[in-house]
C-alpha cells in the first residue's frame, strides 16, 4: 500500500473522526480474547472456533500482543450472537425454574467470574423425577440441549415414600422372613490337654471347607471355626463364634461371622486400607457393591487411612476431597459410626519432636446391625508399643463375665524387677492429656504386674 505526504503542525499532530472512520467501521465487528492456562496457535484457535461457533460463519482470528487475540466477524448480528451465550442474570430465574423453585444464584455466577457453568440453588420436589437436561430455544442459535449437574441430591425412596435410602434398599422390598425353630448346638466337651501358644492351634495352610461339606447335626467349634484360639490364655478354651470362610483382598477381608449361643449371623469387613487416595477408590466403589448386596448386619471396623472431618486431625495435612470421597461411600453404603469410648485420635506418630495425631481407625455399622444387635460397644485401648490404638468390639456385653477387680499386692515390690519397671512405664511416652497419659500407663503396669505375679 503507498502512502501520501501531508503537510501539518510541527508541534502536533491532529487526527479528526472522518480520518479514523474507515477503521472504525473496519474493526466495528471485532471482539478480544485470549485462552486461559495454555499456549496456543490461531491453527488451533481456527479449529476450536469452528467447533463451538458453529453456527455463524467462523470469524477471521488476528494476534494482537501477549496471547491476545482479534476475532473479526463477518457481522454484529455473528458478534452478537456469541456474546449472548454468556449467562445472562435475567435468565436465571428462568432456568431454573425449570427444575423447582429458584432461590439465589452463587456469587461466582452473580458476578459472571466464571462463565463456565451457572450454580444456582433451587428448592426441588424431591418425589419427583429430576430433570437430567432441558431444551432451550435460544434467539441466535436456535435450539439446544442443555445438561443439568445436581451437586447433591438426598436418597429418596419411592416405595416407602422416605428420606434416607433408596428404592433398592428399602425393608418393604426385602424377602419376607420364614420363622424356622432354632437348631440345639451341643458344645463339645472341654479338652483336658490345656493350650499353652495361640499358634499352635491355627494351621499355616488351612484346607479351605465349603458351606455344604459341613455337618449341622453335629456342629462343632472347630468344624466352623478356622481360628480354634481366639485369644491366647491358659487352660480350655471357650469359643463362641464361629468364621465361615469368606473373601480376602489387597485392603479388606470379608467373612461370616456367627453367635453360637444366640445364633444371629453377621458380616464382618477388616480393613487396612492404603495410604493414598488414588488406590483406596476402588476399594471405595468394593466396600458400595458389598453394601448392595446383603440385607444383614454389617460391620467394618479397622484403619482406613482417611478421617471423616478436619476436627479428627491434630498437626496433620488435611485433604478435604479424600474426605468428601470417604463421606460419598459412606452415604451410598449406609454405613455410620459406632459410638465408642477411649480416646479420640486412634493413631499418633510418636514423635514429640513433631506430634500428629488422627482418627484413622473406626468401627462402621449398618441399620441392620442396631436393629439386631443393639447392646454392642467399641473400645479404644491404649496404644502401648504401637502407633494405632487396638480397637476391641464387644457384640453382647451381656453374656461376659463382670471384669474382676485389680489388687495391688505387697509381695510384688519383694520381686527384683518391680521397682524397674515401674520406673520405665511411668517415664515412657504415651501422648495425649494428663488423663489419658495416666490411664494409659496404668493400663500398661497392671499387665506387666500380672506377669510378674504368675512368673516370680
Amino acid at each position: 500500500m503507498s502512502l501520501d505526504f501531508i503537510k501539518g503542525s510541527k508541534d502536533e499532530v491532529v487526527i479528526d473522526e472522518q480520518d479514523i472512520a474507515e477503521e472504525v467501521d473496519y474493526w466495528s465487528c471485532t471482539l478480544v480474547g485470549t485462552v486461559m492456562g495454555c499456549k496456543t496457535t490461531i491453527a488451533e484457535l481456527n479449529t476450536l472456533v469452528g467447533k463451538h461457533w458453529n453456527h455463524i460463519t467462523t470469524p477471521e482470528i488476528l494476534y494482537f500482543s501477549r496471547g491476545w487475540y482479534y476475532f473479526r466477524f463477518l457481522s454484529k448480528e455473528d458478534m452478537a450472537s456469541v456474546q449472548a451465550e454468556s449467562w445472562n442474570i435475567n435468565g436465571y430465574p428462568l432456568v431454573a425454574s425449570f427444575v423447582g423453585t429458584p432461590i439465589c444464584a452463587d456469587e461466582t455466577t452473580t458476578n459472571k467470574s466464571k462463565t463456565a457453568f451457572a450454580r444456582v440453588l433451587v428448592e426441588v420436589d424431591i418425589s419427583k423425577e429430576l430433570p437430567k437436561a432441558m431444551a432451550l430455544q435460544t434467539p441466535y442459535r436456535g435450539k439446544i440441549l442443555q445438561k443439568i449437574v445436581y451437586e447433591w441430591v438426598p436418597y429418596y425412596c419411592q416405595t416407602c415414600k422416605k428420606i434416607g435410602h433408596t428404592k433398592e434398599k428399602c425393608n418393604r422390598n426385602a424377602p419376607k422372613k420364614v420363622y424356622q425353630p432354632a437348631k440345639v448346638v451341643v458344645a463339645a466337651p472341654p479338652v483336658s490337654k490345656p493350650v499353652t501358644k495361640a499358634h499352635e492351634d491355627i494351621p499355616a495352610s488351612p484346607t479351605p471347607r465349603s458351606s455344604s461339606t459341613k455337618d449341622d447335626s453335629s456342629c462343632t467349634t472347630p468344624l466352623r471355626n478356622r481360628f480354634s484360639v481366639i485369644q491366647p490364655q491358659e487352660g480350655p478354651v471357650s469359643v463362641h463364634l464361629a468364621v465361615d470362610q469368606g473373601i480376602v483382598g489387597a485392603q479388606y477381608a470379608l467373612c461370616t461371622v456367627t453367635h453360637i449361643l444366640s445364633q444371629k449371623s453377621f458380616l464382618v469387613t477388616f480393613v487396612y486400607a492404603f495410604n493414598r487416595a488414588v488406590e483406596r477408590l476402588p476399594f471405595w466403589n468394593r466396600l458400595i457393591s458389598f453394601s448392595q448386596g446383603h440385607k444383614i448386619p454389617w460391620v467394618c471396623l479397622g484403619d482406613f487411612n482417611v478421617s471423616l472431618a478436619a476436627e479428627e486431625r491434630s498437626g496433620c495435612l488435611l485433604h478435604l476431597r479424600e474426605i468428601q470421597e470417604f463421606r460419598d461411600c459412606l452415604t451410598a453404603c449406609q454405613l455410620v459410626d459406632h459410638p465408642y469410648t477411649g480416646g479420640v485420635f486412634a493413631w499418633h506418630n510418636k514423635q514429640p519432636a513433631n506430634p500428629k495425631w488422627a482418627k484413622l481407625d473406626r468401627a462402621l455399622l449398618n441399620y441392620e446391625w442396631f436393629h439386631y444387635l443393639p447392646s454392642s460397644t467399641v473400645d479404644f485401648l491404649p496404644a502401648g508399643i504401637s502407633d494405632h490404638a487396638p480397637l476391641l468390639m464387644d457384640i453382647d456385653p451381656s453374656i461376659r463375665p463382670p471384669p474382676k477387680s485389680f489388687r495391688y499386692l505387697n509381695c510384688w515390690a519383694l520381686s527384683a524387677s518391680f521397682s524397674s519397671c515401674v520406673s520405665q512405664i511411668w517415664s515412657s511416652s504415651t501422648g495425649g492429656g494428663q488423663i489419658y497419659s495416666l490411664f494409659a500407663k496404668l493400663g500398661l503396669l497392671k499387665s506387666e504386674l500380672r506377669h510378674i505375679h504368675r512368673y516370680t
